[in-house]
């Protein structure tokens, strides 16, 4: 949106400016921009094309993100191959999402409908058992209260 020259011209496009959610999504996509240097200066690559499904990745020395974008009416699924079995992509740049490695080798991105993401390229983390026990921590914690709280409730009640 600014040419691409060193001095850039800022006379861009005229958005909808009563629409919050299109502007938030535009400054989420612009802060992403900025903090990302395989985005700003990577190569690219077009990894899947059909229709109106894209899929392409942007590389650097310190990073590779997948950039899938699903223009279509209907759900689209890309199986992306050449990703070491060992490495997922993690998204959550604009939805939270994960892929990891299908029993095909592939990684499996799916799309809605006019939606895009951004996803960085990792090593495969497996299940974030920190996040499980303290689920269960705390989940366990509540029924523990509960129960206390009914045994003290049919005493007083006595």
């Amino acid at each position: 949106m600014d040419n691409g020259l060193a001095e850039a011209d800022h006379r861009m496009a005229e958005l909808n400016k009563e629409d919050e959610q299109l502007i938030q999504h535009i400054e989420k996509l612009a802060e992403i921009h900025q903090k990302s240097s395989a985005l700003q200066q990577g190569d690219l690559d077009v990894v899947m094309e059909a229709g109106a499904m894209a899929v392409y990745k942007r590389s650097d020395q310190n990073q590779t993100m997948y950039i899938a974008i699903n223009n279509d009416t209907e759900t689209q699924v890309a199986s992306l191959e050449g990703i070491n079995e060992n490495e997922q992509l993690r998204g959550g740049l604009l939805d939270d999402n994960i892929v990891r490695v299908q029993e095909d080798g592939t990684h499996k991105v799916i799309l809605e409908r006019e939606t895009s993401n951004i996803f960085i390229l990792e090593e495969n983390t497996g299940l974030n058992w920190f996040f499980i026990s303290m689920l269960v921590v705390i989940m366990g914690g509540f029924v523990a209260f509960i129960v206390a709280v009914n045994v003290k409730s049919k005493k007083v009640k006595k």
